[in-house]
């Protein structure tokens, strides 16, 4: 894995709670935007001087969104002050294990980390889906398909970057699956959206099935392919899962 100073490693962490705090107690539109331009002038900093990869730069940037959004959206006061705090871990695994390396042989005591990243790109889908249902019930009078839209291509690029994970696939070779992606999550989002639900549950519907999508499709791309004799019960009970909170979810 390619090395870069120790003290990237270290002070990623430290940028993010100081920010993320700042943006949580001065909770002012200018100081908001201030905390963005901040953040992003230290990762461009990274890129270009220290020459951090592009991958982790991109994950950097959509974990970074991923938490202002939650903390500005989420009411419960103890709630925001716990995603500041994971923040930390968040940033400083990123850093560490941004993305393993596919050329050679992959150590066993990566396969849980490699799992944990791939979970880091659902956090941030999640939360950014989360973040367009919120902007549509906040301010309705936003055009949904442009929202839905944008959505698409950012739930297609976080499938794509967690099938980077698991083998080298270039954008072009993958545009059908990402356009199946976008299409999928935007056509959903019209339909979830008719539902009394909040944002919070919206977007964990929405995800939910992004996610097993994507995780076929890479299946499917990968050299073994779909065991769907394997997935049976994968499946089923996911589904059933997905009936009941479904059900449920009006009542919490």
């Amino acid at each position: 894995m390619q090395k870069y100073p120790t003290w990237i490693r270290l002070i990623s962490p430290l940028v993010a709670v100081v920010l993320l705090l700042i943006f949580l107690v001065f909770a002012q539109v200018y100081v908001s935007i201030g905390v963005i331009v901040l953040w992003s002038f230290f990762f461009i900093l990274l890129d270009r001087r220290y020459h951090v990869a592009r991958q982790q730069t991109a994950l950097s940037g959509m974990t970074a969104l991923s938490f202002i959004i939650l903390i500005a959206l989420i009411e419960a006061v103890w709630l925001r002050w716990f995603f500041v705090g994971l923040s930390v871990p968040f940033f400083f695994f990123i850093a560490y294990w941004w993305e393993p390396r596919i050329e050679r042989a992959i150590h066993i005591k990566e396969k849980p980390l490699r799992r944990i990243m791939m979970m880091v790109y659902v956090f941030n889908v999640y939360a950014f889906l989360l973040g367009v249902f919120a902007v549509h019930l906040y301010f309705p009078m936003a055009p949904f398909w442009i929202l839905s839209f944008v959505a698409g291509l950012y739930a297609a690029f976080g499938a794509y970057m967690i099938w980077n994970l698991y083998f080298k696939i270039r954008l072009t070779d993958s545009v059908v699956w990402t356009m199946i992606i976008a299409f999928m999550v935007i056509e959903l989002m019209w339909v979830l959206r008719l539902l009394p639900f909040g944002y919070l549950a919206l977007g964990l519907l929405t995800v939910w099935v992004w996610y097993i999508v994507q995780l076929f499709i890479r299946f499917h791309l990968g050299s073994k392919g779909i065991l769907w004799n394997e997935q049976r019960g994968f499946i089923i009970g996911n589904v059933v899962l997905y009936i009941f909170v479904l059900y449920i979810i009006r009542w919490i």
